[in-house]
């Protein structure tokens, strides 16, 4: 009729490579994460200080709920 079926490619294993990439971006971002979290707990501790200056002063606070 003209019109053939398109083939179905079939899945393809991963490479040594590919789960070698994998593995170092696992690792890169669970190393991001930690430092994420310092940061984070780093900055929650500054706006806890400076809210307790600011109540001091009497200015209008910085922290929620």
């Amino acid at each position: 009729m003209g019109i053939t079926p398109v083939p179905e490619e079939a899945p393809r294993k991963p490479t040594l490579k590919t789960v070698g990439v994998m593995v170092v971006a696992a690792v890169r971002m669970r190393k991001l994460q930690q430092a994420w979290a310092v940061n984070k707990e780093q900055h929650e501790k500054l706006i806890k200080k400076l809210d307790a200056v600011r109540k001091r002063s009497g200015k209008p606070t910085l922290l929620k709920g």
